[in-house]
């Protein structure tokens, strides 16, 4: 359909004048006509009957198709002439049957062919001629030429059209807004079809799944989802069934054209109430990150994280690609997006990216750019990598450490490489619940370490065993199975094994915290400094000597090796020569060098890499915000950075208001004066009450993050805990 006819089925205004002036030019070629058959019926009875009638006006086709416009007016039906011999022509002739299944059929015996009554009563562009002047006599394909006639939206046109002009006659109706009507009730359909289409599509843009198949012609077995899902929905959407499946309209929407088109203005209008929202909020901070994606290319995701009624949100605006991840690049790129979307980088309050020298660069970084254009675009060290980092660093720097994660790297590509291999495995598992395969390690998914140790700990004997039965059976790879099995069955990687999953329990629980919008400064900070403190409570002599004593169950159970020392180091000879041994027992080296050389060289990282986020004004702000008596100090800090009057501030209102002002802080008088009404209440409060209470909140924050901590470690333990 071109875009004229699309234009009139989804407008239900186009096209009103033109019916208007059809009526107005057909009622003034007869008016004349049925001027003198009304006098000859008011000279006539009150009801006439057919014979009387015929006599007035011939009504055979023949006579021209205006005849039929004057039988209509005339309230006389299409000419079906019965009881009479049709010609036979090449052995077929006219049957009379054809008047009962095709109502508007009517026969000419002058011409010895069949028309449309209707169609000859209001004609239109495009009409068949066959059944409109020249007749149709062709009776081997009657049947079939008066189905397709039928069918036709010319003929249904010319049945609206008829309809209505026999209701104008009665006095019942007005054949303009009767077909007005009906073209509306068409542009309902037609609107109502493409909602159809539109809630198709978005139920599998929602769920994430393809919209096309391979193939979609007539003789494909699978169209897709969208295609198989629309097919679904016409069995009980007769719409679907009419638009789609049936084809009465020469338009249905499901080519990938209209698919993209419909795709595009979906994405856009999400994309804009999401930008609404934000600049609804004033004031927000951006969070960056680059990946490469399967073709090779630099994808740039943007985040913005805004304040909408006092509570924290994250938004996703989408990937942008880049050639090049430099900052200054970045930043362009940046300014792009911001410029896209109608938002302003003034407006920037705070910029979170990873520790990449492009992002972090004191001079020629991200962050340093943008804060040379907007000093209050304060930059934070993303959380989550940091943590990350601290646990990159723990494999580096401790060697039993680095030597089980190759060992656990290793075996995951062994026995998950060969489809043989991984099928020894599943014949050892056992029935016992829990992870039944072992998992890779990931540098990009911060919680993967904790799930590879557990699964590789619920799985030990069954590794053992598929280990041993490959190194005797597999001639190939026999060697590196025994090889790797021996690897696995020493007294060390049972111990870092052991140790390392209560380690990074504890580190999987705060990244999983650390992951979540709605978390701000205070609690992070917080929440840190209470996972240090676990930390520091676990390295003790009794928490060795738990550990000790799993892994020396597990080595006996399993026919590991003894506990060893590591071969003594000898001293040069320029330095004196000898041997350096300062440890006396086994018990001592793994005390000393593996128990708590693990757990101090985590604290020591998460104290130096957290520490970078120790901001100053960030402290400030938490104290005034959090607080119930703030310092001066702080308070003096924030007013200088955001210009804000420090009377305002001092009081517990202002404090409350500080979110919802620091976009525009010196229109607080007069923009918030409401607010300030509605909260004047709060200011009755004695000093007194105001101090008790101020000692009692800071105890339940802490209480608070104490036990949100303490909860999570208590409801994740550790899958040696059983032992």
């Amino acid at each position: 359909m071109d875009e004229g006819k699309r234009k009139a089925y989804f407008n239900p205004n186009h096209n009103k004048v033109t019916i208007m002036d059809f009526f107005k030019k057909k009622t003034d070629d007869v008016m004349r006509v049925n001027a003198n058959v009304k006098q000859n019926l008011k000279s006539s009875s009150n009801v006439l009957s057919d014979s009387e009638k015929l006599n007035i006006v011939e009504r055979d086709p023949a006579k021209g198709d205006k005849q039929a416009y004057i039988n209509l007016t005339m309230q006389l039906g299409p000419y079906q002439p019965v009881n009479i011999a049709f010609p036979r022509s090449s052995g077929r002739a006219f049957r009379q049957e054809w008047y009962k299944s095709y109502e508007w059929l009517e026969y000419s015996q002058e011409l010895d062919s069949a028309f449309c009554f209707y169609c000859r009563a209001f004609p239109t562009v495009g009409m068949e001629a066959a059944f409109i002047s020249c007749g149709f006599r062709t009776w081997g394909k009657a049947t079939e030429r008066f189905s397709t006639h039928q069918k036709s939206n010319s003929h249904k046109e010319a049945l609206c059209k008829v309809i209505g002009y026999k209701q104008s006659l009665t006095s019942s109706g007005n054949i303009i807004g009767l077909i007005d009507k009906n073209h509306c009730k068409v542009v309902s359909d037609n609107c109502n079809y493409l909602k159809n289409i539109l809630e198709t599509l978005l139920y599998c843009a929602k769920q994430g799944i393809a919209i096309r198949g391979h193939e979609e012609d007539s003789k494909s077995l699978n169209k897709g989802n969208f295609i198989e899902l629309l097919t679904l929905r016409a069995k009980d959407n007769n719409l679907i069934q009419q638009y789609y499946l049936d084809k009465e309209k020469s338009f249905n929407y499901v080519h990938h054209s209209y698919l993209n088109m419909f795709l595009t203005y979906m994405s856009d209008y999400v994309l804009k109430s999401i930008v609404s929202e934000i600049m609804s909020a004033g004031i927000f901070s951006i969070l960056i990150d680059e990946t490469q994606d399967l073709s090779r290319h630099e994808q740039v995701s943007v985040f913005i994280r805004y304040v909408n009624n006092l509570e924290p949100k994250e938004v996703f605006l989408g990937f942008y690609r880049t050639s090049s991840t430099d900052g200054e690049s970045l930043v362009v790129l940046i300014k792009e997006v911001l410029k896209l979307n109608g938002l302003k980088i003034e407006d920037i309050r705070g910029q979170c990216y990873d520790g990449a020298a492009s992002m972090r660069g004191a001079y020629k970084g991200v962050q340093a750019r943008i804060r040379a254009e907007n000093s209050l675009a304060v930059y934070i060290h993303c959380y989550a990598h940091i943590l990350n980092l601290c646990l990159v660093d723990l494999a580096k720097q401790i060697s039993c450490v680095r030597n089980m994660f190759g060992t656990l790297q290793t075996l995951y590509s062994f026995i998950g490489a060969s489809s043989k291999r991984f099928a020894v495995f599943e014949q050892m598992l056992s029935s016992d619940g829990g992870p039944k395969t072992i998992k890779a390690l990931c540098d990009t998914r911060w919680s993967c370490r904790y799930e590879a140790l557990r699964s590789v700990f619920h799985n030990l004997t069954a590794i053992v065993d598929t280990l041993a039965e490959i190194a005797e059976s597999d001639r190939e790879f026999g060697s590196d199975a025994a090889a790797l099995l021996k690897s696995i069955q020493i007294f060390e990687f049972i111990f870092s094994l052991i140790l390392l999953e209560d380690v990074l329990l504890k580190t999987n629980v705060l990244s999983k915290y650390l992951q979540s919008s709605t978390l701000n400064y205070g609690l992070v900070s917080q929440m840190v400094k209470e996972t240090i403190r676990n930390f520091e409570e676990l390295r003790t002599d009794d928490n060795f000597q738990k550990v000790w004593e799993k892994a020396t169950i597990v080595s006996k159970n399993n026919g590991f090796s003894e506990p060893n020392l590591p071969r003594i180091k000898s001293v040069p000879l320029k330095l004196g020569g000898g041997k350096k041994q300062t440890i006396q027992t086994v018990q001592d080296h793994f005390r000393i060098n593996v128990f708590f050389g693990i757990i101090d060289t985590v604290m020591m990282c998460m104290k130096s890499k957290f520490k970078e986020n120790d901001l100053s004004l960030l402290n400030s702000m938490n104290n005034v915000l959090f607080n119930k008596n703030p310092t001066n100090q702080s308070i003096e800090e924030v007013c200088n950075t955001y210009k804000i009057e420090s009377n305002d501030l001092s009081t517990k209102l202002a404090r409350k208001l500080l979110l919802v002002i620091l976009d525009k802080p010196l229109q607080f008088g007069s923009k918030h004066a409401s607010k300030v009404k509605e909260l004047e209440a709060d200011l009755k409060i004695e000093k007194s009450t105001n101090k008790r209470k101020n000692n009692e909140f800071d105890c339940d924050q802490s209480a608070k993050v104490q036990h949100t901590i303490s909860d999570a470690f208590s409801r994740a333990q550790p899958v040696s805990q059983g032992l």
